[in-house]
């Protein structure tokens, strides 16, 4: 008689807790949940994963993004070109956001064709591009990053790695080249920065620009020599 009260015990107890949850659920309230969880440390570790991969083409767009939007917080005041820069950079970066998730959740949504043949990732990588052009001969000629800082060389960033993802070009040219040319290549990239940098400074005659006017200079040279080598 005690194994027969214990066992209707137990079933009204489960009787009452199933009453109760799905009252809970009629009422919208949280429910608890009961036993193993239904994800896995190795299971949100594979996702995350396939998450970053999800913005293998346009991830240095999205970092450059970042960078950006950092510097405007770091060095913000609320100047019409501060506030320029920062809505560039937002836009840009919610833009990634938004197609890398999108990829995630649905693979392939990237190469799905939009206006006749043209993908969604190719007319977002085309308006980036566009938005980029703009946006960084603004920030860096006007302001706020004149000057070479995290956000100069985030705003070139944008436009250099949107240019790449827009018109998809990739490294194999680069990679295949030996040790002597990669060191050249690399030279006319830092030449090309140092003139760009220079221009600025030497238009607006700021405290020793004279600097700036050597930097072109060895700019100029360094690119000729490359060139000629």
């Amino acid at each position: 008689q005690g194994v027969g009260k214990s066992s209707v015990n137990k079933m009204s107890d489960s009787g009452s807790e199933e009453s109760v949850s799905s009252s809970k659920a009629e009422k919208g309230l949280p429910q608890i949940q009961n036993g193993e969880p239904q994800t896995s440390p190795a299971e949100l570790t594979q996702g995350c994963s396939r998450w970053l991969k999800a913005s293998y083409s346009f991830l240095y767009v999205e970092v450059s993004s970042l960078v950006l939007l950092f510097a405007c917080i770091a060095l913000w005041s609320p100047t019409p070109w501060m506030k320029y820069a920062i809505s560039v950079a937002s836009v840009s970066f919610g833009i990634c956001i938004i197609l890398q998730t999108m990829e995630f959740l649905q693979p392939g949504f990237l190469e799905k064709p939009m206006v006749g043949e043209h993908s969604f990732e190719k007319l977002c990588s085309v308006f980036l591009l566009l938005w980029w052009i703009f946006g960084t001969g603004f920030i860096t000629f006007k302001g706020p990053f004149i000057f070479t800082s995290n956000g100069w060389f985030g705003a070139w960033g944008g436009l250099i790695s949107s240019c790449q993802w827009c018109i998809g070009l990739d490294f194999v040219s680069y990679d295949s080249q030996s040790r002597e040319v990669k060191y050249l290549m690399n030279l006319v990239l830092l030449s090309i920065v140092t003139i760009l940098a220079s221009i600025s400074p030497l238009r607006e005659k700021t405290r020793n620009f004279e600097g700036a006017g050597l930097s072109i200079a060895a700019g100029a040279i360094t690119l000729i020599v490359c060139a000629y080598l």
